[in-house]
This record gives structure tokens, sequence and C-alpha cells, in this order.
């Protein structure tokens, strides 16, 4: 066969775009060894490229033909969802009868799909689509939907496994065992039994990096089938949907291998969102069956917290699942990370979506974040390490109780600044302006499950609480403006003044819940002294000093129970609204919660159009071409109790207009 013909379809060609040469990686400082020829791709344009997997040979090589075809052909073809993951080492498969490198998961996944008998097409973008080629991955990026509509199938690559027998074989013992058992009785039955080849097996499934990977969400979402493949074992999508995550209870097995198997990252104990990014494609999934979808800006809340290798994917990958597709933002690979966010979120605040505004409470500098240049109202998409928002934006549909009203019944009042994207104006009003702030870092709930990291954990949570009493003792104002005693003001603030239980959703909070804070006060030194006493005692000894300990300090075992179970409620409710973040006090005398990069002469705004007043901070060296107008950082969200109900606004307040850079 003659090696220097490359073969291509009969397909029509879009010359104008040339010839781009993907070059083997194996020889990147000279020639490629023994001569062979390179392939490369050639241009299309409103056509796709399937690649034709030939049997299996003796060989175990990968050999294949790329063949241009119109996406309306009937050819029927299988789509891979599959991670890239590290492009070494490289291995080599033949197309079109030239050499061409690709990532191992990629080969892997080929040879997962080869057969021995017979040929078939599928689609995979690191291979049918040039990824050196801007305009052709600008081009296929709108294609994308359609080719997983069409597609027979999606199959999931989850990558090698031998024990995955092991996995699936747990998943269904879990399955049925979480339906019927309690959290605690799972617990004590299956605790002694996580270093287990069987259960280190699941949580190699339930952590795949796969569930991480954003443009999968699109590639399950518009398939008609899918199924996922994972070592030698093969289970449809909506099977593993059930496995892991069952309908009559909140702890599915998924959840409880993620509990009872902490993943530590980067010398942290990090949240499972594997666990939750699976949950998110079912939800999405399950909206795009119903023929409906989410606005851009819910796909991007939702999905805060996956990955890609170009952040821009991040917004790319979830625009062919909104509402608004690709009609007010159009994919292009040359623009900067910064400008597809910036973009992305000046297009949601210029739209008329009701709670557009609430795009603010996922920005601003008071959070770490990677992106130093990018403008502070925008969000960093992606980052996924912030904390869980004061606002009910997109992804609960209807306003509630539940929902603070900071600025009463306004609307946004958003203006362009001419030239530039990169600066935003609201009109609002300043309200306060920031006096004290706690000493303490912002606190960390993670899943501590040594002694010595939950005693860390606890000192923290102690110093944190003692600091901000202190604060609230020395500074608040006296008579407060809810005429709320200083203890009733500190447990409110805590919690945000609501609920979102079972039982209902409430804010107010209900009274109750300032005995469940005195509970909590009550019972944490004795837990911090069964901790001390655990990092130094054996399991028999530890065990002896908690039966003996109870009746001391409680009268009975009933009595501790009951005074646990209430301090857990208001710790449980304490959770959303602490989580990193740092107590205040305001010049005003108010107290709240701000976020950690908060500093003492910080102005307290409240933005019209927002459900939380926002924490401002005064860029000293506006800029010039903006005239005498004071430029403003901001630095986010923030809860100050006495102000969630549009009382600054009938404070009388005069409005102003704030340019955020």
């Amino acid at each position: 066969m003659d090696h220097n013909i490359l073969k291509v379809g009969s397909l029509p060609l879009d010359d104008h775009l040339g010839l781009t040469q993907f070059t083997s990686n194996l020889n990147k400082n000279g020639p490629p060894s023994s001569q062979k020829d390179v392939f490369k791709h050639k241009p299309i344009l409103k056509h796709i490229r399937l690649l034709k997997l030939h049997p299996r040979s003796v060989t175990g090589e990968i050999t294949c033909d790329l063949e241009d075809v119109f996406l309306g052909d009937s050819i029927p073809f299988e789509a891979i969802s599959y991670t890239w993951g590290s492009p070494t080492p490289a291995h080599e498969i033949l197309i079109n009868d030239f050499h061409y490198t690709i990532s191992p998961n990629a080969y892997n996944a080929l040879a997962s799909m080869t057969s021995i008998l017979h040929s078939k097409y599928v689609w995979i973008d690191s291979v049918c689509v040039d990824q050196s080629n801007n305009e052709e991955k600008n081009q296929q990026i709108l294609l994308m939907e359609e080719i997983y509509r069409r597609a027979a199938c999606v199959v999931v690559w989850l990558g090698e496994a031998d024990d995955s027998h092991l996995a699936f074989e747990l998943l269904e013992e879990l399955s049925y065992l979480t339906q019927t058992l309690n959290m605690t009785d799972l617990y004590q039955i299956y605790s002694p039994q996580i270093s287990m080849p069987k259960w280190q097996a699941l949580n190699k499934l339930v952590r795949s990096p796969w569930f991480d990977r954003v443009w999968v969400l699109q590639e399950v979402a518009m398939a008609s089938s899918v199924k996922v493949r994972y070592g030698s074992k093969v289970m449809d999508w909506e099977e593993l949907q059930r496995r892991f995550f069952t309908e009559t209870t909140f702890v599915g097995p998924a959840q409880l291998c993620a509990f009872l198997v902490p993943h530590v990252d980067k010398g942290k104990v990090r949240d499972p969102m594997e666990v939750h990014h699976a949950r998110t494609m079912g939800i999405i999934k399950r909206t795009i069956l119903k023929n409906e979808k989410k606005t851009l800006f819910a796909c991007l809340e939702l999905c805060m917290s996956f990955l890609a290798t170009d952040p821009k994917d991040l917004v790319f990958a979830l625009q062919a699942i909104s509402e608004e597709g690709f009609t007010t933002l159009t994919p292009d690979y040359k623009k900067s990370v910064n400008q597809v966010f910036t973009e992305a979120t000046h297009a949601i605040l210029t739209s008329t979506q009701q709670n557009r505004l609430s795009v603010l409470s996922l920005a601003g500098t008071g959070f770490h974040r990677d992106m130093a240049s990018l403008p502070s109202w925008v969000p960093e998409w992606g980052s996924g390490d912030r904390t869980t928002s004061l606002t009910n934006s997109c992804n609960r549909k209807a306003t509630s109780v539940y929902d603070y009203r900071a600025s009463s019944n306004t609307h946004p009042e958003i203006s362009p600044v001419p030239g530039t994207l990169n600066f935003l104006m609201v009109n609002g009003i300043q309200a306060d302006e920031i006096m004290s702030l706690g000493t303490q870092p912002a606190l960390q709930f993670s899943q501590p499950t040594d002694p010595a990291s939950k005693i860390h954990a606890s000192e923290l949570y102690s110093a944190w609480m003692v600091d901000a009493a202190t604060m609230v003792d020395n500074r608040i104002q006296d008579p407060y403006s809810t005429s709320q005693e200083p203890t009733e003001v500190f447990w409110r603030t805590l919690i945000g003044d609501r609920l979102l239980t079972s039982e209902g959703t409430f804010r107010v909070a209900p009274l109750q819940y300032g005995n469940y804070f005195h509970a909590s006060m009550k019972i944490f030194p004795y837990k911090m002294r069964l901790l001390y006493g655990a990092a130094h005692a054996s399991e028999i000894d530890l065990t002896s000093h908690v039966v003996m300990s109870i009746p001391q300090a409680f009268g009975s075992f009933e009595a501790y129970a009951e005074v646990d179970t209430q301090g857990s409620l208001f710790e449980a409710a304490m959770g959303p609204h602490t989580y990193r973040r740092t107590f205040c006090c305001t010049k005003n005398g108010y107290v709240g919660l701000v976020p950690p990069g908060t500093r003492i002469g910080d102005v307290v705004c409240v933005l019209f159009g927002m459900q939380t007043p926002v924490v401002l901070r005064k860029i000293e060296d506006g800029e010039s071409d903006l005239g005498d107008k004071i430029i403003y950082e901001l630095v986010g969200e923030c809860y100050i109790h006495g102000i969630m109900d549009g009382e600054m606004l009938e404070a009388g307040f005069e409005k102003r207009a704030f340019v955020l850079r």
C-alpha cells in the first residue's frame, strides 16, 4: 500500500483553513523514527470525521481510517466519552496507513472498542477534531450537541481496572442495604471493612476523574443511549445512577463510600466532588429528557466545581445544554480565559433573568482566586474552592421564604461602561463600614478521621467562636436594631437566622434554636475531652472512658443523647453560613459574616436587585478615563444581621452608582 498518499473522504473540504500537521510526539526534537509517515488532518466544513476501527490484529496494533462525512448521513457510529488524562507515554495508531500518536487513555478506550470480527465507526474528540486548529475547534464545538444526539450509543470509558467486578458487586449489595438500613447501622457494618479490596475497588470507581470533566455533562445529557465501561464490566448509565443514588434515602452507595473512605488531596481531606458531579449529570440529563434546558447561569452555577484542561471549556461545554445555546456567545478558542469568563458573566448580567445580579454572589476577591487579573465581579468559573452561597440564584426556580431580601423589591440597575467589559456600573446604597474582624481563620469544614486532625479542627472552631462572642460583647449596638438580646443576636447570626430542613423552611429561625445553641455550647467541651482522650487511649480504654464519663457529665446516657442531638441540629444550621466566613462588626454596631478576605474599612453596600448585601473595597488608583468616579472591588456577598429584609432602603440612604473592576 502506498504510504505517501493520505486517504480523504469524497465530501467537499473547506480549503481556506489550510492543512495543519499533527506530528508524532515520540520524536519532538527530530524526524520521526524509521522515516514513518505522519498523519495530517485535512480541514472540514459542516462535516464531521468518523474513525473506522478495523478488526483487531494479531499484533494488537490499532488500525483505522478517518473519513469525512455529513453529520446527517445515516452511518451508525458510537461516540466515546473519556478523560484525556496524561499525554505520556504516547501510544501510536495507524490512521489511513499513517502514524498518529494519542494519549494512553484514548488508546485504551479505542482498544476496548475494537472487534475481532468486524469494523465499526466511532467518534472520539482527540482524533476526529484537529486539536491544533482553533478555527476547526470553534466550528466543531457548534456540532457537538448533534454529534451526541445522533450517536447510536455514547460509550463512557472509565479506564482499565482489574478489580471492576469487585466494585460492581459491592455497589449492588449497597444499593439494597442503603434502602433498608440507617446510616448508623451502615457505618457500624462497613467502617471496619474499608481497607478490604472490594471497598478500595468501589472507591476507585466512585473517584474516577471522568466524573470531574465538564464536557461529559453534554456527552451524557444529549445521548439517546449511554453505556458505561469500567475494566471488563459494562452497565447502562441509568442503572449506574440507580445504584449510585437510591431514591428512598438521602445516603446512597456512592455517598456512603465517599463518607467512609475520605479522599486526601494536596494534604487536605476534601469533599467528594465526583459523587456530587455524578448526581449533577443525572439532574441535567433528566432536564434534557423533559425537553427543558437550564439557563447558562444556572448551568455555570450548578457546575462550578467541574474541571477542564482548557478553562474556556468551562463555559463553552455548557452553552450547548443551556437555554441560550450559542445565540449570545460564540465559542472562540483564540480568546483569553479572562475574556471568555468576562463575556459570559456580562451576558448573564445584561439578560432579562430575574435573579441575574445573583451572579455576583459567586464572585469577589474575598475568597481565594487563581486568576488575579480577572475583574472582581466575574466568577472564577470552575474554581470549586469557595463556600456555600447565601443567595438563591437559579437552581431553585421560585422565590422562597428562605431567601434574603436586602434590596427589598428593587430591580437591578446596570449601566455599561463605554469601551470596556472589565468594568461594571451598578446602582445601590452604601449602608455601613467594616469596623472590626475576627482574628481567627475562617472555619474550614472537612471530614477529618484521625483524632489529631479532629482535635485541630475542633480547636480552630472553639477559637473562632470565642473570638466572635467577644466581639459581640464588646462592639454590638445596644439596643440592637432588632430589639434582640446580644446572645440571641449572636446565635441567629451564626445560622443566618434561617433554616432549611426536612421539616420545612423557616426565616426567621424558630426560637427553640436558641436552646439548641446552648446545647451545642454545653456539649462541646465534653467532646473535646473525648478527642484528647482518643489521641492517647486504646479503643477499649476510650470505650470505658465514654461509658464512665457520660453519667458524670449529664446524669444519664439519654440526657447526653438529647443534648448531643440538639447541638448537632444547631451546628448543621451553622455550616452553610459560617463555612469559610469571618465574623465582623460594623461602624454602626451591626454584626455579621463576611468573606475571609474582608478588611477593616471596607464598605457594606446594598445593590439593587441583590438578595444579600455585599462588601466593596475602594481602589485608590481608579482609572482616570472614568473621570471622578470611585472604582470599587467586589469582595463578596455577606450576611449582616438586621439588614437582610430591606431595612437599609427604608432608612433613606442616598442612591449612588458603584463602578466595579
